[in-house]
């Protein structure tokens, strides 16, 4: 299974969803930073400051929080059952297993903490969150396939156990399963900030 992934491919590490995923969370903890700072600079009522914190809310809610349970549950998932069918052995040359496991555990841990410490605003956000996660999910699933029809094997070996017929199967239940983590987090902050999924309470 592993023979697809020579020396000259394991630069397609770029083009797994978990490095899709770290770009992402990279980008919002500047964007994080950069509102702090606004909020030090602006009042917190102006529009830009306002606008920042709309922003790196929506951020959040539909990328950050629920692919950053998605991308561990699902690589722990597969990791149980058998290694090699999330990354080949010859990708621990560029990818220690280490490295694999510990960026696969902390990023789930980061976003569970992140929600724990700031209240999210979900009212009024669904369809926009939910839109953006699906052209998020799109993207990379384009990226995806797009390898194959391009190179002829798939970024993760599992995929190759599917029959081509049946992939859209898999790309629904995945699609469901983020759906269902993205409503997962609008519990999580009820539970933690006391603001139900479709209300919410003054700053």
């Amino acid at each position: 299974m592993a023979t697809y992934w020579s020396s000259g491919n394991v630069v397609f590490v770029e083009r797994m969803v978990t490095t899709w995923y770290l770009a992402i969370h990279i980008g919002f903890i500047f964007m994080a930073l950069g509102l702090d700072v606004v909020n030090l600079l602006l009042d917190k009522s102006s529009k830009i400051a306002r606008s920042f914190t709309a922003f790196n809310n929506l951020i959040f809610i539909s990328v950050v929080f629920p692919f950053g349970l998605f991308v561990p549950l699902t690589y722990w998932s597969l990791f149980f059952y058998n290694y090699n069918l999330i990354l080949p052995n010859i990708v621990e040359i560029t990818v220690p297993n280490w490295v694999s496991t510990s960026s696969h555990s902390v990023i789930s841990l980061v976003a569970l903490l992140e929600m724990i410490t700031t209240k999210y605003t979900y009212k009024g956000n669904y369809i926009l969150a939910l839109t953006m996660m699906t052209v998020f999910s799109a993207s990379y699933i384009t990226c995806l396939i797009g390898t194959y029809v391009q190179f002829g094997f798939w970024v993760y070996p599992v995929l190759h156990l599917v029959p081509e017929e049946e992939l859209w199967m898999v790309f629904l239940a995945l699609a469901a399963k983020l759906v269902a983590l993205f409503f997962f987090g609008a519990g999580v902050s009820f539970l933690i900030h006391g603001v139900k999924p479709g209300k919410d309470r003054d700053n």
